[in-house]
């Protein structure tokens, strides 16, 4: 009987030891996670930190001039500002009244740059057009921004109408809207040589 009672307890201590050893095994199991949760939540937020830090934004002016040469020749002069905290890099510009496939490019945006872009289109006047920008910072994360313009008469801006040669007729253009879109692209056919240009772009910023 005594021995009997003495494996019992043997038992049970040695199912309360190894009871105590799994319960502590899951803490140690359970605390590693969140730590780990926490690292990775953590490395992210740096990384999006240390990305914000040098992520170009690019906008355009509130109004444009457009220029009608003859019966259809279109000629856009458009202005685009980085207002952000880094260089933009590849920067691919489109009018949405233009056929897939033609944008103009421009190498560097520093900060605080301004550069001009200067399209012709043979169409009639339109009412409402898309200026879409493509742009890369840095670290070569793609950011966009599409800008809307309507067509405006000179009164209802409050504006005089602007001197132009004979056959040349000048209206603006009013922005409507503004979307700016980290880390997504809107010019889908720019082809291969991107690449090569945020590289050659690089250059002479590592001097």
């Amino acid at each position: 009987m005594a021995q009997t009672l003495a494996t019992i307890a043997t038992t049970a201590w040695a199912f309360g030891w190894e009871a105590c050893v799994a319960l502590a095994t899951l803490a140690l199991a359970l605390v590693t996670w969140r730590l780990a949760r926490s690292t990775r939540s953590l490395a992210s937020s740096t990384r999006e930190e240390a990305a914000a830090t040098w992520r170009p934004v690019l906008t355009t002016p509130a109004r444009i001039i457009v220029e009608i040469h003859g019966d259809d020749l279109l000629k856009f002069n458009v202005w685009v500002r980085n207002i952000g905290r880094g260089v933009a890099l590849a920067i691919d510009v489109r009018l949405s009244l233009q056929q897939p496939g033609h944008f103009l490019s421009r190498g560097i945006l520093d900060i605080g740059e301004d550069g001009g872009f200067e399209f012709e289109i043979r169409r009639p006047k339109p009412d409402v057009f898309e200026l879409l920008i493509d742009y890369r910072d840095l670290g070569q994360r793609m950011h966009s921004t599409k800008a809307t313009y309507r067509l405006a008469d000179f009164s209802t801006l409050g504006l005089e109408q602007t001197p132009t040669p004979p056959g040349v007729e000048a209206f603006w253009c009013r922005l409507v809207g503004t979307d700016i879109q980290p880390e997504r692209h809107l010019i889908d056919d720019k082809g291969s040589d991107t690449a090569f240009r945020v590289q050659s772009a690089l250059r002479p910023l590592k001097g």
